[in-house]
């Protein structure tokens, strides 16, 4: 059976479901607006999967996980917070793993190294 992965994570907002797709480090981008002294500032945050769902901004927003198999689950059971499904978690662990053997493989940089192996010269 192959791996499911999350394609997109949806919660309700205003009657209406959204959905967000992970960039390209599995990261999911959450928008808030902050004013301040008559100025409003558009924020983002990116956050992994779990804590995506743990934010207090979406998880009263009964969030879906679409998943690459076209399956849907919903990450609280009968879209109560207090309550995460393990098949959930599960899922949202191992897209977080997944994407940090990727960020491991990105951040071994074979030319650096190259360049750290050249010594340091005394006179200097």
């Amino acid at each position: 059976m192959p791996k499911r992965t999350i394609e997109s994570i949806s919660y309700l907002y205003e009657e209406a479901r959204n959905s967000l797709q992970p960039d390209y480090r599995g990261r999911f981008r959450l928008i808030k607006f902050r004013t301040n002294e008559g100025k409003t500032r558009r924020l983002s945050e990116e956050l992994l999967a779990s804590k995506f769902v743990k934010h207090k901004l979406i998880k009263n927003r009964d969030p879906v996980l679409t998943l690459s198999d076209g399956y849907k689950i919903r990450v609280y059971q009968g879209g109560d917070p207090s309550y995460m499904l393990a098949e959930a978690s599960g899922i949202m662990d191992e897209h977080e793993q997944q994407f940090a053997g990727e960020r491991k493989e990105r951040e071994t940089d074979p030319v650096g190294s190259y360049f750290n192996d050249w010594g340091v010269d005394s006179d200097f």
